[in-house]
């Protein structure tokens, strides 16, 4: 309940839930506007249909009627006991006649008496009796003279039946609203008039009854355009404009209209026979009123579908938000935030990415600028013996041509400059040439390998990791050699006119073991600076040359010498175990076999001289006392192991110095025009790719970068110490062109060399 509560105090819950209202509701609003609005148009159309029917219904009752009672007026026009003479004759015919007149209204139900006039005649007759016309006129109708005059002359001139409108008569003594309906009797012509009493009542229930319960104005009129019936319910049209509609309504059927703004619906039928229209007229908007009467219904299934919506929507918002809720707590118990609940939850994980991918891409650009120096890193390891199994992976990215295909055999070529007038190869090249070769010799491909160069500072040389591929041929490793030697040197020479020498070690099948190809073509290096020799020296051609030991394997003890100045205390160990072996084995008199003991103490003890490491006099003393080889193994073991460590805590040591020398170099030298980044490294015997890469691993700061700090930091304060002109303060840093240089000051500072020494300066502080 309490996380559900949670829910509504979360802006993106309430937008997913109102959004899915809406979504819901839309539909929905539009489905009930189209249901009340087709109940209304339906209504509408059943009752419009219905008071067309109704209409109808009155004009076929109204016309039975008048048919009845043109039927009547025929039967009495033939009757014998009816005619001018017989009513006329004597006072019993008078009688008969007056008795015949009332069963003819005793006859039909329509009218409430009837009357018989010859025209010309002064009487009139009933069914209760005769009277004269002026007497009819005055005790049955109040009209005027002038209409009493109409009146006389409609009974004597009607050609065709005419309805008189409606009046107040004396009925059984009462006053009563009456149609007094006019027939003609005649044969050739006209000789009577048959009237017939009609209720106003009858004919207004016909035309009322078509109202139904709407409000409204129903209306019968005859061809003459005067009023037969009418009857009016809560209808503010007035009756003159009904008349002038219904006159204009020619057609039968319904209409539309407005009048003061609001709008109507008339239906109109006409009677062919009579030319009598019967019409009835009803405010529209009367219609959806009656559709309330069915809200009940309606709104009982609009709440249902309504409240099925909002549920069905909750449910959706909850499983909409359910995953983002989940993620945005991840994120807040990552970054450390509170739940604050009512954050957007989008724009929290927004901030999130957006601070992720700037890592991401700090991190990125980072790992590519360190990639160079782990790779460099990593072939420096391997040739020293610093990886073990658990590297090999980090091997296989140096290498992703090799797609998953395993190494037939791997050497190393260490590549160094020929000079005959140094035997220092650290004074041998220039910044310039080593750049060049260094390029080459990064990373280029072989016929069915592969060849991975990387300078060594302290070595001064370039080793060249050669990899060949499985499958690559079925060469001899000696062909292999030759021929990615000449590759080499063609990239040298061929493309750099440079001539430099070229030392190359036994190949080995194990990547692990690049570290004793390393340490033979450390020693064949070495064999060719002595030598002053260009072109590919090979270990084992070296070992032929200078001949093979009687004691032990020559190139078991060159590797043991040149193993213990790298400090490679793996292959020294190695190569001191398969001396001691190699001794053990042979049927030698007790005499001769300490000779050969001896001269392994004599190679150790010459080595550590040659490195110039403090006294081992005690470790050397305790090998010429050995008992056995055993023990000789064991104590030349632990010499070899100090050693090796002595010798990798001097090249840390040695490294660290040439940091702090490179570092006091270019504090002393950043004011100088000449400093480079290329001088730079020609000064301390690199290459520019790699003092860049000792001087970020210093610093931390590119070199271009941190040279800038020192002259932009040496300018600042002679700006605010001194008052040098500003062109001498820019000139004495360094920089030669003035204005590019104060850009660039405004862009860092934000303020040109003399604001900011207006700002900052001795005299601005005082």
């Amino acid at each position: 309940m309490l996380m559900f509560i949670r829910h509504f105090r979360s802006r993106l819950f309430l937008t997913y839930l109102l959004s899915n209202v809406l979504v819901f509701l839309l539909p929905v609003a539009v489905l009930g506007k189209l249901m009340y609005e087709n109940a209304v148009v339906n209504l509408r159309s059943e009752i419009e249909s219905a008071t067309m029917s109704k209409l109808a219904e009155a004009r076929d009752v109204t016309e039975r009627n008048m048919r009845e009672l043109s039927r009547i007026a025929a039967k009495i026009s033939y009757d014998p006991s009816l005619t001018p003479y017989m009513v006329r004759n004597d006072r019993y015919s008078s009688l008969e006649a007056i008795e015949e007149l009332s069963r003819y209204q005793a006859l039909n139900g329509v009218t409430e008496d009837v009357f018989l006039y010859y025209r010309g005649d002064s009487d009139i007759y009933s069914g209760i009796g005769v009277s004269s016309v002026e007497t009819f006129l005055n005790s049955h109708y109040s009209l005027n003279d002038e209409d009493k005059a109409e009146f006389a002359n409609q009974i004597n001139t009607i050609e065709r039946p005419y309805i008189y409108p409606v009046q107040s008569v004396m009925f059984n003594y009462e006053p009563t609203r009456m149609l007094t309906y006019m027939f003609p009797i005649k044969e050739l012509t006209p000789y009577g008039t048959v009237l017939f009493w009609i209720r106003e009542s009858k004919m207004t229930d016909l035309v009322e009854n078509t109202l139904s319960d709407f409000q409204g104005r129903a209306i019968i009129v005859q061809d003459t355009g005067t009023v037969i019936a009418e009857s009016a319910r809560g209808s503010e049209l007035p009756e003159e404009k009904m008349l002038e509609l219904v006159r204009q309504t020619e057609q039968e059927g319904l209409r539309q209209f407005k009048w003061n703004g609001e709008k109507f619906s008339i239906a109109m039928v006409r009677s062919e026979s009579m030319g009598w229209k019967f019409a009835a007229i009803m405010p529209t908007d009367q219609f959806f009123g009656r559709v309330f009467e069915k809200r009940t219904f309606i709104l009982l299934v609009l709440l249902l579908v309504l409240t099925t919506g909002l549920l069905a929507a909750l449910f959706m918002s909850m499983n909409l938000y359910r995953p983002i809720r989940k993620l945005t707590r991840f994120t807040r118990e990552k970054i450390g935030l509170a739940d604050g609940g009512t954050r957007n939850e989008l724009e929290l994980i927004r901030h999130s990415l957006e601070a992720t991918v700037d890592k991401q891409a700090n991190l990125e650009e980072r790992l590519e600028t360190q990639r160079p120096w782990v790779r460099d890193l990593t072939l420096i390891r391997l040739l020293t013996g610093g990886l073990g199994e658990n590297d090999k992976e980090v091997l296989a990215r140096l290498v992703p041509e090799q797609e998953g295909r395993p190494f037939q055999l791997s050497f190393v070529m260490l590549v160094a400059p020929a000079d005959s007038s140094s035997g220092n190869p650290a004074e041998r090249s220039g910044a310039f040439d080593r750049e060049q070769i260094l390029k080459q010799l990064y990373k280029f491909d072989l016929p069915g390998g592969i060849g991975l160069g990387v300078e060594l500072i302290q070595e001064r040389a370039i080793a060249v990791f050669i990899l060949v591929f499985d499958g690559a041929g079925d060469d001899h490793p000696k062909a292999v050699q030759r021929r990615s030697g000449l590759h080499v040197q063609g990239l040298i020479q061929d493309n750099l006119g440079l001539s430099w020498a070229l030392a190359i070690g036994n190949p080995a099948t194990e990547l692990l073991q690049a570290n004793r190809s390393f340490i033979e073509a450390s020693a064949a290096l070495e064999y060719a600076v002595k030598l002053d020799r260009t072109g590919a020296v090979f270990f084992d051609e070296m070992l032929e040359q200078q001949g093979q030991s009687a004691w032990f394997p020559a190139e078991e003890q060159l590797k043991l010498v040149h193993s213990l100045k790298k400090g490679d205390e793996a292959v020294a160990l190695e190569s001191l175990r398969i001396m001691i072996a190699s001794i053990s084995g042979q049927q030698q008199s007790l005499l001769l076999l300490k000779c050969m003991c001896i001269d392994i103490v004599n190679t150790l003890f010459k080595t550590v001289r040659e490195l110039n490491l403090k006294p081992f006099d005690a470790e050397i003393k305790s090998l010429v006392e050995f008992t056995s080889l055993a023990a000789l193994e064991a104590e030349a073991a632990a010499l070899v192991r100090r050693v090796c460590a002595a010798v990798t805590s001097r090249k840390e040591a040695e490294f660290d110095h040439l940091r702090a020398q490179v570092t006091e170099y270019i504090h002393k030298q950043y004011s100088s025009y000449s400093l480079t980044l290329e001088s730079a490294a020609d000064r301390f015997g690199l290459s520019p790719s790699s003092m860049s890469r000792l001087f970020k691993d210093t610093t931390g700061s590119a070199f271009t970068d941190y040279v800038s700090k020192l002259r932009m930091k040496e300018i600042k304060r002679q700006l605010t110490e001194t008052g040098l002109p500003i062109k001498d303060i820019i000139a004495s840093v360094g920089y030669a062109d003035v204005s590019t240089f104060v850009r660039k000051f405004k862009k860092s500072e934000g303020l040109t060399p003399g604001e900011y020494r207006k700002l900052y300066g001795r005299s601005s502080i005082g």
